[in-house]
């Protein structure tokens, strides 16, 4: 596999498999509101780490979206429900996939904190302000997926069918179906190895976009609807508020990937999705593509962290305090194209 690009040399995939693959009782945690990519870390190490004699526990805090319903068909991964130190009772270790930012793990954030076990973090994001040991961070890296295939050839570690289709889903969501502009040569070489071995990438295709439910094609619907288009129509802003998911009889988890839908419109360069949560405040998501003129290009990440969140420059996040209207405001003032 082609690592030419990785910031990651194979001594610290080495350093780091050793550490890992000592634990008996390893932890794996990923962030909130979980995607293809966090799902898929979570899968991947757990096969790997078992296949190495461990006996892993994988958590979420919340069920996934519905669209990954079959990767968990076989066996779940539990749903943290109880305090969050309870969830480190009893290991000898965490390793934190998809993130290295407290915000994102919030649930567990002050546990992990206050805990003397060694931690790990494997992540592809820009932003990053969690405490650990030791680190496997490769922002070149198109999904956390990717760095853990690289990290599975490079310690020698077996990958079984369950392990190459976590990592291959991972990698084909963070990057839109090998649509997005972080699919680079190395993230097709990594596909390429695993469709070698077998797998349909048509088959997971199917699973993933062809099997949607009526509740989430009925809210996609509304929250079209709703699209603004600002700063010269540059920036595209959405919104979900309580009643559509309540009208439509979909979730928060159906959100997913519709922000990249106004990034089809040609003049608009950044993307902007906010949902009312159920806790109070707003979930924004941001995307950005590059400018088709003079004008600057976007960080979208830079834009996220102004307001507690991060990723990458071009995909993001945070949660702000305040009414759906008072957040627009405050995000179309903030954004300057």
């Amino acid at each position: 596999m082609n690592r030419s690009n990785t910031t990651i040399n194979t001594n610290d995939f080495i350093r780091v498999a050793n550490l890992v693959s000592s634990w008996r009782r390893p932890v794996l945690l990923t962030h909130t509101n979980p995607d293809g990519d966090a799902l898929g870390c979570l899968l991947a190490m757990r096969s790997i780490l078992r296949s190495l004699g461990a006996v892993p526990r994988p958590l979420l805090y919340e069920s996934p979206p519905p669209r990954y319903a079959w990767a968990l068909e076989q066996e779940s991964i539990e749903v943290l429900t109880g305090p969050a130190d309870a969830a480190l009772a009893g290991a000898d270790g965490v390793l934190v996939l998809d993130t290295c930012t407290h915000s994102q793990l919030e649930p567990v954030a002050e546990c992990l904190k206050r805990t003397l076990l060694p931690k790990v973090a494997l992540d592809h994001h820009v932003t990053r302000d969690l405490s650990v040991d030791d680190f496997l961070i490769d922002e070149t890296a198109s999904a956390a997926c990717l760095i853990v295939a690289e990290w599975a050839e490079a310690a020698g570690w077996t990958l079984d069918d369950d392990a190459r289709l976590a990592i291959y889903l991972g990698i084909a969501t963070d990057t839109g179906w090998f649509r997005f502009a972080n699919t680079d040569a190395r993230t097709l070489a990594a596909a390429a190895e695993l469709t070698r071995e077998g797998l349909s990438p048509a088959a997971l295709f199917e699973q993933l976009y062809q099997r949607e439910t009526a509740a989430r094609f009925r809210l996609l619907a509304e929250v079209l609807g709703t699209v603004e288009l600002h700063h010269e129509s540059r920036l595209a802003v959405m919104t979900v508020t309580r009643d559509m998911l309540t009208r439509t009889g979909a979730d928060r988890r159906d959100t997913e990937d519709m922000i990249n839908y106004p990034l089809q419109i040609g003049a608009v360069q950044v993307s902007v999705l906010l949902v009312e949560r159920d806790a109070g405040g707003i979930r924004i998501s941001f995307r950005s593509k590059p400018p088709t003129d003079s004008r600057p290009d976007i960080d979208v990440a830079a834009i996220a962290a102004a307001f507690g969140g991060g990723g990458h420059a071009r995909a993001a996040g945070a949660r702000i305090a305040g009414t759906l209207d008072e957040v627009k405001a405050r995000i179309i003032s903030r954004i300057v194209l």
